[in-house]
């Protein structure tokens, strides 16, 4: 086990439980011991669990401006650093963005993707990064990785509420999706 793995495992475990205040303890132990990328991501999932615990504390302010230092953190990082799956990571930090955004509940737990671990199964929904084409907002859209080679349909903006239309593309590769403006 290399540097950092047991707290990554142990923060990892306790995210997945809902116990924010643990999860940040083991994380930042992880991110005070470590360099490099690492040292990126440790700090990242460090403030992830801050901010879900603000979140649970009805804090949401403090919690919305720890997610956006998460996001910033991880851009520019490798897709998969000490076994974590960054660009998931990305995805299910936009798409908690969103959920503060409309003054959802916090969640109870937050899976972390890791290299070896869980794989979607075909009836799970991925969340793909995307620009609203109106108020150019980052946003999760969620879709299906199995069905038509080729769909569309309308989504509404979970930022400013307009309708974009949603292209859907399946591939050997995954699946992609494009956001155009329901009025062109």
């Amino acid at each position: 086990m290399s540097a950092g793995d047991a707290e990554l495992l142990s923060g990892a475990r306790l995210l997945s439980t809902g116990t924010w205040r643990a999860s940040h303890e083991a994380f930042e132990a992880a991110w005070r011991r470590s360099e490099g990328h690492p040292h990126a991501l440790f700090h990242a999932l460090a403030q992830l669990a801050a901010a879900l615990l603000k979140w649970s504390e009805g804090h949401l302010e403090p919690a919305g401006t720890l997610l956006e230092r998460v996001r910033r953190r991880l851009e520019g990082l490798p897709s998969r650093v000490s076994r974590v799956e960054v660009d998931t990571l990305e995805f299910t930090v936009l798409e908690l963005q969103e959920r503060l955004a409309l003054r959802e509940p916090a969640p109870r737990n937050v899976q972390l993707a890791m290299e070896g671990g869980r794989r979607h199964s075909p009836a799970d929904r991925v969340a793909l990064g995307a620009a609203c084409p109106y108020c150019g907002e980052q946003v999760a859209v969620h879709a299906e990785p199995t069905g038509m080679s080729i769909e569309q349909y309308v989504e509404d903006c979970p930022v400013c509420c307009r309708p974009w239309l949603v292209h859907v593309e399946r591939g050997p590769t995954g699946v992609a999706v494009s956001l155009a403006r329901e009025d062109d």
